[in-house]
């Protein structure tokens, strides 16, 4: 079994990032526990376009989204991950501006896979990918994040 494991996060260079608008931090928690999730269906919600911004594949707030052309690679490196749907529509509308699709992605504990596992603690989410998950991301070239490699000790 694999032993390297790697967090993802967003990357810190970024300066005009997505930012959803209408997504509520308390339907769309960032600790998003399987009750919440549950609750959750397709939501319309909105970004305002501007000069320079970055259209990210992933998203960390108000919960982590994964991007429509990574949704397909989470399913297969994960099976049992579920998912919602979130389309954020360009405020105000242009010809430039195209309606964003991303997915709330729900691991639930007890599937914790040998290739992406979600902790949850108690104010914090950190979303780990073996490295032959995070390969996979990277070979895609996604815009927005960075993995950092973490220290696992005692998983079987």
């Amino acid at each position: 079994m694999e032993t390297d494991w790697f967090r993802l996060v967003e990357d810190a260079a970024l300066t005009a990032p997505v930012r959803p608008v209408g997504l509520s931090y308390r339907a769309y928690p960032y600790f998003m526990e399987e009750k919440s999730f549950r609750r959750l269906s397709h939501k319309l919600a909105a970004y305002q376009p501007q000069a320079g911004m970055e259209y990210c594949d992933f998203l960390f707030a108000p919960t982590f989204m994964v991007g429509d052309r990574f949704q397909l690679l989470f399913k297969w490196l994960a099976p049992e991950m579920e998912f919602c749907q979130v389309t954020l529509m360009p405020v105000p509308e242009s010809a430039e501006a195209k309606p964003l699709h991303y997915w709330v992605p729900f691991l639930p504990i007890a599937a914790a896979g040998q290739r992406i596992r979600c902790q949850r603690q108690r104010d914090k989410v950190t979303w780990l990918f073996s490295l032959a998950a995070a390969e996979s991301i990277l070979r895609r070239a996604p815009l927005g994040i960075c993995f950092e490699p973490v220290e696992v000790e005692g998983w079987a």
